[in-house]
């Protein structure tokens, strides 16, 4: 079970990391539903090493999401599906995986990898392939 200070130094990070995205207001409100979905979608994860790079992962994708009216963008998650198509299969193993909340070690198996060093540069790899897919780059982020 996470701790109270865990969950309250994990909403801090949430909020701060979506307010330098989205107006404040709306960082709050998603750092208390991204929270909920930690506790109702993942209650296995429970280690702070893991839960702060998924819940990081979530915050992504929901601001990634968001149109004005809050909806997700049929267009964007359209050019999201066809630029993963446009990944190798492992990606696409990848991507699946970590959407359904696997662990790196758990990819790791799955894979049939020796070293999960190797899980997190394919990872890396992937995720720069889509971004470059997606018509961004890593040095846009900077």
């Amino acid at each position: 079970m996470v701790s109270d200070e865990t969950l309250l130094r994990l909403h801090e990070r949430i909020v701060s990391f979506a307010a330098s995205r989205i107006s404040r207001d709306s960082a709050e409100d998603l750092g208390q539903e991204v929270l909920l979905l930690l506790r109702d979608k993942y209650p296995h994860v429970d280690a702070p090493a893991e839960l702060l790079p998924l819940a990081l992962r979530i915050v992504r994708l929901k601001i990634a999401g968001l149109r004005p009216n809050g909806e997700p963008d049929p267009e964007a998650l359209a050019r999201l599906h066809r630029a993963i198509e446009q990944t190798g299969e492992r990606c696409r193993r990848i991507i699946r995986s970590k959407l359904e909340g696997k662990t790196f070690a758990k990819i790791q198996a799955l894979l049939g990898v020796g070293s999960i060093n190797t899980v997190y540069i394919w990872d890396y790899r992937c995720r720069t392939h889509l971004l470059e897919v997606m018509g961004g780059s890593r040095e846009e982020k900077r």
